[in-house]
């Protein structure tokens, strides 16, 4: 777990920076305020979303943007408002989200998307593709090598559990 949590916050500083780098900046010579990246996570409620939040804010505060982050407490309206009312008024150069269940969040980071500022979807993907990028792993492929595996491996007449995530996901 460690590992994925690890590839995740690479690949997202990597994004940011390159996302930021393409500011219109000002060479004046001023100090100019730290990058604004805005985090809707879906919630807190377990060490995996925790570990990754307080990983995100250290890694921007040592990359030296500004992170604000918002949770969604696993409510898709908490998330949806969370991103209206308190992430975007902000104008953030960057909108990173994992969203609490794909269906629901499609059309704000659509939204989003379509207006002009970088989406980062982080984890679940929505139901289209307006977003910038995606930073997560293929739930479809990984079933596809658990199933060839138990193809291979599972003896004759072994019982075979199903499990399923979270709804809308």
């Amino acid at each position: 777990m460690g590992r994925l949590v690890t590839l995740y916050i690479i690949a997202l500083i990597i994004s940011i920076l390159c996302l930021a780098s393409c500011s219109s900046g000002n060479d004046n010579g001023s100090d100019e305020q730290r990058p604004l990246i805005g985090f809707s996570q879906c919630g807190m409620d377990t060490k995996w979303r925790t570990t990754m939040t307080l990983r995100y804010q250290s890694n921007a505060i040592m990359s030296k943007l500004d992170l604000r982050f918002t949770d969604g407490e696993l409510r898709n309206e908490n998330q949806i408002n969370d991103i209206r009312d308190s992430l975007l008024p902000m104008n953030p150069k960057i909108l990173m989200v994992s969203p609490n269940e794909s269906e629901a969040l499609t059309g704000v980071i659509g939204e989003v998307y379509k207006s002009g500022t970088p989406v980062i979807v982080i984890d679940r993907k929505t139901n289209d593709t307006n977003y910038t990028c995606f930073i997560g792993a293929s739930n479809f492929l990984i079933g596809s090598f658990a199933a060839d595996f138990v193809n291979e491996n599972a003896k004759d007449g072994a019982t075979i559990l199903e499990m399923f995530g979270s709804r809308g996901n």
